[in-house]
């Protein structure tokens, strides 16, 4: 083979990757590379509208720390301690279109995207994969991923979206208060503890 046919190839061989490599569209609808696609599914970037670009991460991964101070989850349940003034028990919720298949470990969980859903979007529909400050449709975003499923913030408030063959933990919650501290209010089945060094006060989702 000569040097100018190899050359030739190579060159051939570039231009498609570069094609495969690149976000394209065509005929109004978005193609995914292919070095997005592995074993687990497509990564998020890849429907930037329904899983949130860069500025939309920041602006989760912001709210976030400001509200969320940690999850800890236990046989027995999940703890949440926040600073969020509106926050309560996450109640169960399931969204048009986008279907929890399974959480993994590192925090990611892979999400079925259907194709009604991809249409309206401009994405492909299939698994996408999913972690912590990701947007889950136009009005939440993902707090937590844990074994029983995905902890997000919905409207202001906290939801849950349950893994497949997982039950509704039990939750517990804990608020930081970001002002003096009182003593609860008789009757409410508060409980003023300190973990670390801030306060909370403890309280179980229905109290």
């Amino acid at each position: 083979m000569s040097r100018r046919l190899s050359l030739t190839l190579v060159a051939s061989l570039l231009c498609l990757l570069s094609c495969l490599c690149a976000p394209c569209a065509a005929n109004g609808e978005a193609l995914v590379s292919a070095a997005a696609v592995s074993a687990s599914g497509i990564g998020a970037r890849q429907c930037a509208a329904l899983f949130g670009d860069a500025v939309a991460r920041r602006t989760n991964a912001a709210s976030r720390a400001r509200n969320l101070d940690w999850v800890d989850e236990e046989p027995t349940g999940v703890t949440i301690a926040h600073a969020a003034e509106g926050w309560d028990e996450p109640a169960a919720i399931q969204l048009r279109g986008i279907r929890l298949v399974r959480t993994r470990a590192a925090g990611i969980a892979e999400v079925q995207l259907s194709p009604e859903a991809a249409r309206a979007a401009g994405c492909v529909a299939g698994t996408y994969v999913v972690g912590m400050d990701s947007s889950l449709g136009l009005q939440a975003r993902v707090l937590a991923v844990m074994r029983h499923g995905v902890l997000v913030e919905r409207r202001g408030r906290l939801a849950f979206i349950t893994a497949p063959g997982m039950e509704h933990p039990r939750w517990l919650l804990a608020w930081r208060m970001r002002a003096t501290l009182q003593p609860p209010a008789p009757g409410s089945g508060g409980e003023e503890v300190m973990i670390g060094r801030s306060h909370y006060r403890r309280y179980s989702g229905g109290d």
